[in-house]
């Protein structure tokens, strides 16, 4: 039986078939180095240089049938560096080194989609190929890149779209609000690379060019055939979670 988790500030709900994707309530979110959450956004980095943010959901468990897609706008408004979307396993305090890194890249049992404002160069371990492109990187392996026909980087607010189908990612970004219909990267990815439970989220960096990179908005569902265990369930409603539990296993 598939179960969906859908993330709120203080609950978990697990429900037994297929949903919408749900909106990630972003103070539920652990942020690291200077991200920042409110109830409308998450700050990644705020114009200083040299800067790095990370910003996790709570754990999910996954296997062979997970399933996932993920929508989500955000503002890159300054020169450098970029963000990431990411899903790793290292864990809720994960976090990358700063500059052409992203915020991103450090990080260990790791698969991430950039959105780059600066060209670092196609050589050493960005391999860039200009300074408005987005790339599928998994591990530290920069893979599928992709020119798109809008700038990255401004005051405007840009979209992404990442679905996984149990064995390609697929990406997909607009200036618009509206889902292409064909994506502008593809990649093979095995999801249980990362582990056995990962996170979802964002990342971002500055170097000695500042940025303020924000996420305004955020859904996500995951659909798998693993029971998720987020901390916060257990947190907020043990007794509840566990008898929810036991009742869709005896069905």
């Amino acid at each position: 039986m598939k179960q969906i988790l859908a993330l709120t500030a203080s609950v978990a709900v697990i429900a037994s078939a297929a949903a919408n994707a749900a909106p990630v309530s972003f103070p539920s979110m652990t942020t690291n180095g200077v991200a920042t959450t409110s109830q409308t956004e998450i700050v990644l980095t705020n114009n200083g240089g040299n800067q790095a943010g990370s910003a996790w959901t709570t754990g999910y468990t996954v296997d062979a049938s997970t399933t996932f897609s993920a929508s989500f706008s955000f503002v890159s408004n300054g020169e450098a560096d970029g963000i990431t979307f990411t899903v790793q396993g290292e864990g809720p305090s994960a976090i990358g080194q700063s500059g052409g890194n992203l915020g991103y890249l450090g990080i260990t049992d790791a698969v991430a989609v950039e959105f780059d404002t600066f060209d670092n160069g196609p050589g050493g371990r960005y391999g860039d190929p200009n300074g408005n492109h987005i790339s599928i990187i998994d591990g530290s392996t920069v893979g599928a890149t992709a020119t798109p026909s809008f700038t990255i980087e401004g005051s405007a607010t840009r979209y992404g779209w990442v679905e996984y189908d149990g064995a390609t990612l697929s990406v997909f970004a607009s200036d618009s609000a509206a889902r292409p219909t064909a994506p502008i990267l593809t990649q093979l990815i095995d999801l249980t690379d990362l582990g056995s439970v990962v996170y979802f989220g964002f990342t971002g960096g500055t170097g000695s060019d500042v940025s303020r990179q924000t996420i305004l908005s955020f859904d996500l569902e995951v659909d798998t055939d693993a029971v998720p265990v987020p901390a916060a369930a257990f947190l907020f409603a043990p007794v509840a979670l566990g008898a929810a539990l036991r009742r869709r296993r005896a069905k």
